[in-house]
């Protein structure tokens, strides 16, 4: 079974070759990665490279954070952007135009514009 889906090797692979080549010290990126029940997760690769005296690649130091919790959060938020937002109502006699002469009706506010009207049954 492979670590991480074979798109995300690309990345992975061009990231490790800048990091030994001198390129960058060190890099950080998201990825995902298989966990061991077989579903993907999210994880912050952090990865710092250490030389010798000479400048020449001794190994490579690796932290891998996993981050599935706050991408899902992320996306939730992101999704919740399109909802309505709530309309305020006008404040006063006006908010309550059937206490003087009628007591059934309802409030339509359309999501779009905002407008509150009332529609009276008698």
């Amino acid at each position: 079974m492979r670590a991480s889906p074979p798109d995300d090797l690309p990345e992975n692979l061009r990231l490790g070759q800048r990091l030994i080549s001198g390129e960058i010290d060190s890099f950080k990126y998201e990825k995902r990665y298989y966990h061991k029940q077989g579903r993907l997760i999210w994880a912050l690769l952090s990865a710092s490279l250490v030389r010798d005296d000479y400048g020449h690649p001794l190994y490579i130091i690796s932290q891998i954070q996993d981050i599935t919790e706050r991408k899902q959060a992320k996306r939730r938020s992101a999704s919740s952007a399109n909802w309505p937002k709530p309309c305020a109502m006008p404040p006063g006699p006006e908010l309550h135009p059937h206490l003087d002469s009628c007591s059934i009706g309802f409030y339509t506010a359309p999501a779009a514009s905002c407008r509150t009207t009332w529609a009276r049954f008698c």
